[in-house]
């Protein structure tokens, strides 16, 4: 029995040392098993890691030649957006370039139809003054017309109707002639067969002049001629108007001739008499 004991302890020693032994290795297995497993999960980490980082690069190259793409298309279109901002830039230039020619031609042709149009209205506005102008000097060539047709009836004799120079006065008739019908009233009373007495030219054409007292054969009386020198004076002053007359025809017929050498019309107006610059001017002085 002891000795049973004794082996059955030695057994179990050695089947407690086995034991021990297993338990070691089985400690030292999962140790190694762990560590196996470390390695293992390193292993994986790694080659996910690995993975990933190629992954990682491919994606990286891939991002890389998108954005190399991108950057070229970039590029591209800040060249066509430079060139074609030129481009409108040269066509809004272009276009205001002609703008404004046109706007200067319009406003050319605008400023050209108002000079125009300025002519127009100061030719229209001249020529109404011209005719006016023209109107006026026949107006004024009429009133001189007249005035000096009275004025050289009143300076006429009335006996000859020529001039009345030297005038005389008649007594007691009174009518006024020139002294070259006295010197023929003169010349007749000397050759007359009746006698000496001289007799008014004028009151010998009167009807009814056998009313006078001291009537001759023809029923006129005897005159003398006396000098007037009121008539003399009024004559004088009348001479003067008729020449300032004639040098205002002078003046008036100067202007007349400028109005007819332009192109309006020229109307003369009926019964005026228009006197040729000075050559006119003696004769009206008579």
């Amino acid at each position: 029995y002891e000795g049973n004991v004794s082996s059955t302890s030695r057994r179990l020693a050695e089947t407690e040392a086995a034991l021990l032994r297993e338990r070691e290795a089985l400690n030292a297995a999962r140790d190694d098993h762990r560590e196996a497993l470390a390695e293992v999960d390193f292993l994986r980490r790694e080659s996910e890691r690995v993975g990933v980082a190629a992954k990682l690069a491919a994606q990286a190259a891939e991002h890389k030649k998108v954005t190399d793409a991108m950057e070229s298309e970039i590029e591209r279109l800040k060249a066509t957006t430079v060139k074609q901002a030129e481009e409108m830039y040269a066509a809004m230039e272009a276009h205001q370039s002609t703008k404004r020619s046109l706007e200067a031609e319009r406003r050319l042709r605008r400023e050209r139809e108002a000079e125009r149009q300025r002519r127009e209205q100061d030719e229209r506005d001249l020529d109404e003054a011209m005719r006016g102008g023209q109107r006026a000097l026949e107006e004024i060539l009429t009133f001189l017309d007249a005035h000096r047709q009275q004025l050289e009836v009143d300076l006429a004799c009335l006996c000859c109707l020529g001039p009345l120079r030297d005038a005389r006065m008649l007594v007691p008739c009174g009518h006024s002639v020139c002294g070259q019908c006295v010197a023929s009233m003169e010349r007749n009373a000397e050759i007359s067969v009746l006698g000496t007495d001289k007799y008014c030219p004028l009151c010998r054409q009167v009807e009814g002049a056998e009313d006078l007292d001291a009537e001759g054969e023809d029923g006129t009386v005897p005159v003398d001629s006396y000098d007037n020198r009121m008539l003399e004076a009024m004559l004088a002053r009348l001479r003067t108007k008729l020449q300032d007359i004639a040098s205002l025809v002078v003046l008036v017929q100067g202007l007349e001739r400028r109005f007819r050498s332009s192109d309006s019309p020229r109307a003369k107006a009926p019964g005026v008499a228009f006197y040729d610059g000075e050559a006119g001017a003696p004769a009206l002085r008579g």
